[in-house]
């Protein structure tokens, strides 16, 4: 009697663990479950986080490429400006000096600036235009027209670099 009281007591005890193991193990499976999510979580704050950074970095190397082609263009602008007045220079001294080799040289600075982006501006005989020329003298001739250019004006990549010096008419009274 005894011994089958005491199988069933650890019977008894055996299902009491058994319970409670089910219960020990449910609550690690909900603990693991939450300790998944917030991992899952983490992960997701993270991933956004690094696509935000990587974002942020595909930007600013768009932005300093863009500001290290401006800073060339700007250095380009100050070169040409300046070599603008020898070269101006040089061809006044075509007008006393008759030297093929002298206009090929000039010819050749004109290809040269040219490549990087120099235009001349177009005025003698068009309509007057504020935005890319100076008016330094008016003759009597066509209202607002371009008579006589004084000093070649020039354009780099379509902003004005130098405006044209020109002699504008005006109708005689």
């Amino acid at each position: 009697d005894q011994v089958v009281n005491q199988e069933i007591d650890w019977d008894s005890q055996e299902v009491g663990q058994s319970s409670s193991q089910t219960n020990s193990s449910k609550q690690i499976s909900d603990q693991y479950a939450a300790s998944l999510e917030e991992l899952k979580n983490h992960a997701q704050e993270f991933e956004e986080k690094y696509r935000r950074a990587l974002a942020d970095y595909r930007n600013l190397e768009q932005r300093v490429q863009v500001e290290r082609t401006q800073y060339i263009k700007t250095a380009n602008r100050w070169l040409i400006e300046s070599l603008l007045e020898p070269l101006d220079f040089m061809e006044k001294a075509t007008e006393h000096i008759d030297d093929k080799g002298l206009k090929m040289v000039i010819q050749r600075f004109y290809q040269v600036l040219e490549d990087e982006g120099l235009k001349e501006i177009d005025a003698l005989g068009k309509q007057f235009d504020e935005k890319t020329m100076e008016a330094i003298d008016t003759d009597e001739g066509e209202e607002d027209k371009v008579l006589k250019v004084a000093s070649k004006g020039f354009m780099l990549n379509d902003q004005v670099l130098r405006h044209a010096k020109v002699v504008v008419g005006k109708k005689s009274n």
